[in-house]
């Protein structure tokens, strides 16, 4: 598994913290309750819950324990999806979410986001290679759907990967319809950006 360690940094999680949920999500399929007794004492597991990563089902019969019953919650769930997402930000993630709202928030029903991971991790790439900053690179999308509102899936406006089966994201940049988009309308999107962002 990948771990995005700068990303832990900045949100200010230890690894011990990504090792223990790991654990505990795959206590749901698999009984790890020893291995969690011996790593996490009852402070920890009241720690994990507080925060909002961890949960109890309910228990089956008397000898079950917190151990037996610990399971992720969806925060902590969205934390370890996150975190396995190569060279995204925290900036990067906030940008996903404010993209899918701005995809959606559209009359064409049929818009769908497509895989969410490798969005995310798209616009970390592309944000990086091209060196926008992040109200630069919401702007460029803004604009891209503006000139462009019947795409339908918006991982494809960064990358098609069932047209490019062998090819990666960074190594085919110049295949993204946005980055085409940006770099054949440099100036119009310069102009764009001079309209939005009064820094």
């Amino acid at each position: 598994m990948y771990i995005n360690f700068k990303l832990l940094r900045e949100k200010g999680i230890e690894i011990k913290t990504i090792t223990d949920l790991i654990a505990v999500k795959q206590n749901k399929t698999e009984d790890l309750s020893e291995y969690l007794s011996q790593e996490l004492n009852t402070g920890d597991l009241k720690a994990l819950e507080e925060l909002g990563y961890i949960t109890y089902r309910k228990a089956k019969n008397k000898s079950e324990n917190a151990y037996n019953l610990a399971r992720t919650t969806d925060k902590a769930n969205k934390l370890l999806e996150d975190v396995s997402i190569p060279e995204v930000t925290q900036g990067d993630l906030q940008m996903l979410d404010y993209l899918i709202q701005m995809y959606l928030n559209n009359e064409d029903t049929e818009r769908s986001i497509g895989n969410k991971k490798k969005v995310a991790k798209y616009i970390a790439i592309m944000r990086n290679s091209i060196g926008l900053t992040l109200h630069q690179f919401y702007y460029l999308c803004e604009y891209f759907l503006a000139e462009y509102p019947f795409t339908k899936v918006l991982e494809y406006i960064f990358f098609n990967s069932n047209k490019n089966r062998y090819g990666k994201f960074e190594n085919n940049l110049e295949d993204s319809p946005l980055y085409q988009f940006y770099d054949t309308k440099k100036k119009e999107v310069e102009w764009y950006w001079a309209q939005k962002i009064k820094e």
